[in-house]
């Protein structure tokens, strides 16, 4: 065999041998809030037509707790279930595998290497044996607390508090982002290829991109009567991000669509006087919350 016929043999063996570990990695069927960085609420897996229970745990023992904030599951099917002061790791059978004790405000999120987020006044990263291996506390003037995060494919962790921040996996902030005056932070959502960053603050929908610069905003009603009141989740149509969000506090609750380049596509009232976070399905119709209206 000659040398270059060799080299191909070779190339050829790690190529494969690469493809079937890349195959062979586990993704978390519910690793954030909302399932994913667009916080569709939707998973790939279909659910029992049959349910039936299969165990339970009682977790919050504590009568002044305010019980379970949020709940999401990692590549081995750990469930990783955050109270106000714990959070808890259970095995797929329901039995406790650690817990983590400290105020807690938002849901956990696992990054791409199974390490596990959440916090309350800082952010906290833990492995999946529970050990902490870096917490970030930035300097908050009013004591904000951390609203549930979302990670991109790269692993960069999106938040808000008195700021939305992007930090790096190893905890170094990557950039913060506030325009003057804004109060109000609702949870972020990433774009579709993530290169988007959406958040709702001060009733408004806001787009920035990766380096934590503003690419546009738009206002929803005036905050007297309306205004964008829930965290964006985002669908796609003709290839390009499109944002939902809905209004609230006063009847009736209107759903919004808000394009890429931050027109509103249309708004539509529905039942319902409370804030929702609508579903984008892949049949482009929105689902929101209440009184199972479909908005469409």
């Amino acid at each position: 065999m000659t040398t270059r016929f060799l080299r191909h043999i070779m190339a050829g063996f790690f190529l494969c041998l690469f493809s079937a570990f890349a195959m062979a990695v586990p993704v978390a069927p519910w690793p954030m809030d909302g399932h994913d960085a667009q916080r569709t609420g939707c998973s790939s897996y279909p659910g029992p037509n049959n349910p039936k229970q299969l165990w339970e745990a009682s977790i919050v023992d504590k009568p002044e707790n305010m019980g379970i904030i949020g709940t999401v599951i990692g590549a081995d099917g750990t469930l990783y279930v955050a109270e106000d002061n714990a959070l808890h790791a259970l095995s797929p059978d329901g039995k406790q595998k650690w817990t983590f004790t400290g105020p807690i405000s938002s849901s956990p999120a696992i990054g791409p290497d199974g390490t596990v987020y959440f916090g309350s006044k800082k952010l906290y990263a833990l492995n999946p044996e529970g050990k902490l291996q870096w917490e970030f506390s930035p300097a908050t003037p009013h004591g904000e607390t951390i609203q549930s995060p979302v990670i991109g494919k790269d692993g960069v962790i999106y938040l808000v508090m008195d700021k939305m921040y992007a930090i790096n996996p190893d905890g170094k902030q990557k950039w913060s982002f506030c325009p003057p005056d804004l109060w109000g932070w609702r949870p972020p959502a990433l774009g579709v290829n993530s290169n988007t960053v959406y958040a709702v603050g001060s009733d408004t929908l806001y787009a920035i991109n990766s380096k934590g610069t503003q690419i546009w905003s738009t206002r929803g009603e005036s905050r007297a009567t309306k205004g964008y009141k829930s965290a964006p989740c985002v669908g796609v149509y003709d290839e390009n991000d499109i944002v939902y969000l809905s209004s609230a506090f006063k009847f009736p609750t209107t759903c919004s669509a808000v394009t890429y380049d931050g027109v509103e596509n249309w708004k539509l009232n529905i039942l319902g006087k409370y804030s929702v976070n609508p579903i984008p399905s892949k049949t482009y119709c929105v689902h929101s919350n209440i009184s199972n209206t479909i908005c469409q």
